[in-house]
């Protein structure tokens, strides 16, 4: 190899063979076509197909998350639920091993956080000016001054009842002898005299005793003053259930943030070097040894005859930026949770911005969520097109087949397939031969 002399007397891995001698039975070029090289088991990002189905569900739910959220809180909930189980499943498959942090690294988690923040909260809030409300009706209809008459109300005194017997009559002196007195009642046989005049309303003096008050039909049964007491029984009210849930659930999100700031932060400290990662290509197969790049790069090929290709560790650049990535962004988004913490306990509810839209909403949590899915379609769309840093596209793949040959081929980045099979891999590769059959590795 001219562009590798430095490398003619020395031997192939742990074989005898030299890279001269391989290099003088050169194939040609029709012996191996061009092939794509595709990340291993979890070393590929969430693929960007996945991501933007992702964007697509969560920008029109942050909008009715703004203005209605209600519409919106059991999907939430089981959207959160999803993607815990999700992650669940990530870090038990990965058991947080660095070259893998592409599929365990937790920064999409910041939505769900922030979303089951606002659940909790704004039903908080929604049961506590219920109860508000339901008070001050109580405290209106029970009022000993309501101008209305309602129905079931005590009267303070009967037009139609008779005096006492021994109450003193007084007579009508200031009526005319012609004129009639409708509030009299005809005179009996026995000379009666006629009934006392009742005075205006305004001149009666009212009873504390018998002050009007009104009740409205129905009040007692329909459990209303229970209701405004905080004594309807809980498990009645699914509110309560939307509300508890959605309370675990962060608490759960929440503790896979902190364990995966941890996980990142320990593969980083404990070595400066990025980590091994593994990518394969069917133009390693079936009987490749090594394989060099343009910079004379030496890439010992690990043989995977049941899949079909040949493998090579190239150092992890992409997953030590991630992992430095994952420290940093985790950090902010704890920060941005607590932020959302305050707004969401502190403001009241019926505060506006631009006169139109509540205040009340995790706003920093729902801005970051969509940054770090964007970020991460980004990210993704590219690492599918590109091969990994440090490896170029004209490799010589090195074999010993009836004495040593050398071919020369092309590699190009494994696209959405190939993001598709190493993501699934990784997050699945603890179900063993149940996912990968029964040549699982």
């Amino acid at each position: 190899m001219d562009f590798c002399s430095h490398l003619v007397n020395a031997t192939i891995g742990s074989t005898n063979i030299t890279w001269g001698q391989a290099t003088s039975n050169l194939l040609s070029a029709d012996f191996k076509r061009d092939s794509y090289l595709r990340p291993d088991t979890a070393g590929a990002l969430l693929p960007w197909i996945y991501t933007i189905v992702l964007t697509i569900v969560h920008i029109p739910v942050v909008l009715i998350r703004v203005v209605r959220w209600q519409a919106v809180q059991y999907w939430c909930l089981v959207f959160t639920f999803f993607t815990i189980v999700i992650y669940i499943q990530a870090y038990i498959s990965t058991a947080f091993d660095a070259s893998k942090v592409l599929v365990w690294t937790p920064l999409i988690l910041v939505i769900d956080a922030g979303s089951m923040l606002q659940v909790f909260f704004l039903i908080v809030e929604a049961k506590k000016e219920s109860v508000e409300d339901q008070i001050e009706d109580v405290e209106k209809n029970l009022s000993p001054l309501s101008p209305s008459p309602q129905p079931r109300s005590i009267e303070l005194q009967d037009r139609n009842s008779q005096p006492p017997e021994n109450a003193n009559t007084v007579p009508n002196t200031e009526q005319s002898e012609g004129s009639s007195n409708l509030l009299a009642p005809e005179s009996s046989n026995e000379g009666n005299t006629a009934a006392p005049a009742i005075p205006p309303p305004a001149a009666i003096e009212p009873d504390p005793v018998r002050r009007r008050a009104v009740i409205p039909d129905g009040f007692f049964s329909s459990g209303a003053v229970a209701n405004a007491k905080g004594q309807r029984r809980w498990y009645r009210d699914p509110t309560n259930y939307a509300m508890i849930s959605a309370a675990v659930l962060f608490i759960i999100v929440l503790v896979l943030q902190i364990l995966g700031l941890v996980k990142a932060a320990q593969a980083t400290s404990r070595s400066p070097e990025p980590p091994s990662t593994s990518w394969c290509s069917p133009l390693f197969q079936p009987f490749g040894l090594a394989a060099v790049d343009g910079n004379c790069n030496v890439y010992p090929i690990d043989q995977s005859a049941h899949r079909g290709i040949g493998c090579i560790h190239i150092p992890g650049q992409w997953q030590q930026h991630w992992l430095k990535g994952s420290v940093a962004g985790i950090s902010i988004e704890l920060v941005t949770e607590l932020i959302d913490l305050l707004i969401l306990s502190l403001v009241n509810g019926r505060r506006k911005i631009f006169q139109a839209v509540k205040l009340k909403r995790p706003w920093t949590t729902m801005f970051s969520g969509l940054v770090v899915l964007i970020v991460t379609l980004i990210y993704g769309f590219n690492y599918s097109q590109y091969l990994p840093p440090g490896l170029t596209e004209k490799v010589m793949v090195f074999m010993d087949v009836q004495g040593p040959a050398a071919y020369a081929g092309t590699l190009t980045g494994g696209g959405l397939r190939g993001t598709i099979i190493g993501w699934n891999d990784g997050l699945f590769e603890s179900w063993k031969a149940t996912y990968f059959g029964n040549w699982s590795p």
